[in-house]
């Protein structure tokens, strides 16, 4: 190699030091951020009226937490799903953490199943945060409808299943899903089309969670006496 192409390379190398630089950077914080939502979980749950506090600790609002995360960190496939996961997890255990510190008790039972489903569930919420920047059509429209279908799927649970509950999350919960399916819709998708595929999409993704998540209890029930 020659000083003139040696001195060439340099650029490349720093700009892949810096870019590598910027990705741990962004990775810390999404990973701090989400210590800090789980910290900041249970304090919710006793500082927010109680008509909304279940805003503080419900499936919605954690989901699009991750969700957001994930694609601000801009990184895609696998290690999307797989940062996902390390969010959801991170969320789990400093709201154990803290729910022990503000003299509360959560037992390490409870704890093991919610970072189980954690596990599960994370990586699909980090491929469909990572599928809005995709280029494939079908894999847009998927990541569009996924958010909102948390959201509306929460939301009708709630209001059907949970009748003692204030109706006031239930309510914003579903208005603020289908805000954002809106919304996501025009921004990325477009063609009338696209957004009909992608709300047929929002709809079965909101039933199938409704089910699922309807089982959750008889599941936790059974598996943490």
């Amino acid at each position: 190699m020659t000083a003139s192409s040696a001195d060439s390379a340099l650029p490349t190398t720093r700009r892949g030091t810096a870019a590598g630089s910027t990705v741990a950077l962004r990775l810390l914080i999404v990973v701090l951020a989400a210590a800090l939502v789980g910290s900041l979980t249970p304090v919710g749950e006793h500082v927010l009226p109680r008509s909304i506090n279940a805003v503080a600790n419900s499936s919605g609002p954690w989901t699009i937490i991750t969700f957001v995360l994930v694609y601000w960190s801009r990184v895609r496939g696998w290690a999307a799903a797989l940062l996902a996961a390390i969010v959801l997890v991170t969320m789990d255990l400093t709201f154990a953490l803290f729910v022990d510190a503000l003299g509360g008790y959560y037992p390490h039972r409870y704890l093991a199943f919610w970072v189980f489903i954690a596990l599960c569930v994370g990586p699909l919420v980090g491929l469909c945060a990572s599928w809005l920047r995709s280029s494939q059509p079908r894999l847009q429209e998927i990541a569009v409808a996924a958010p909102s279908a948390v959201l509306i799927g929460e939301g009708v649970y709630m209001l059907a299943r949970l009748p003692g509950l204030s109706i006031i999350y239930p309510v914003l919960s579903l208005v603020v899903g289908a805000t954002l399916l809106g919304a996501l819709a025009v921004a990325r998708l477009r063609r009338p089309v696209r957004i009909a595929i992608s709300f047929a999409i929002c709809v079965a993704a909101s039933v199938a969670f409704l089910e699922v998540y309807g089982l959750l209890p008889l599941v936790l029930d059974k598996v943490v006496p």
